[in-house]
């Protein structure tokens, strides 16, 4: 093999591992920075090259307290009748959404084979409906009471749950 002149790898390592040194003191040049820093007096010119940053923050700060204030006193003043429509309307929907839910399951059932409820769940979900249709007029005179609109949620889950487990329930017994 022809050997060149090139350094090999640990004579590289060699050299590196002694501890590089700078060729001349940098200590006096840091001190001199630092001791001509200390006697130099503060200038307001940082102060005043920063104020149109701090008037446009202040101006900031004081339009985002302003439309918050605004938006707290618009909520305030929003007619309680605006509010219970709302509320109203949500109820609809929860029993809009809960009738297509029931309609599509009991489809599902019936396209799979299974036959109507035995009639001790079929009374069961009678009393869940009628439970439903009493929590929704009351709260046509109440829209905006939470304990009722959970509580109509809760009936909602029940009536699917009960539909569920039922339809469960058939099937061993037709299959025997």
């Amino acid at each position: 093999m022809k050997q060149s002149n090139r350094p090999t790898v640990e004579q590289l390592l060699q050299q590196h591992q002694q501890p590089l040194e700078p060729k001349r003191d940098l200590w006096p040049g840091i001190e001199r920075t630092l001791s001509q820093q200390r006697r130099q007096p503060r200038s307001g010119s940082s102060w005043r090259a920063s104020w149109p940053m701090l008037l446009a923050s202040a101006a900031m700060l004081m339009l985002t307290v302003v439309i918050w204030q605004k938006a707290d006193w618009q909520n305030a003043t929003q007619p309680a009748q605006q509010q219970a429509s709302a509320s109203w309307q949500l109820v609809q929907l929860m029993n809009q959404q809960h009738q297509q839910q029931t309609e599509l399951l009991q489809t599902k059932f019936m396209q799979a084979g299974y036959q109507t409820l035995n009639s001790g769940a079929s009374n069961d979900l009678q009393t869940l409906r009628q439970a439903s249709r009493s929590i929704t007029e009351a709260l046509a005179n109440e829209p905006a009471n939470p304990e009722l609109i959970r509580l109509l949620q809760w009936v909602h889950q029940q009536e699917i749950a009960l539909m569920d487990t039922a339809y469960e329930q058939q099937t061993p017994w037709r299959q025997l």
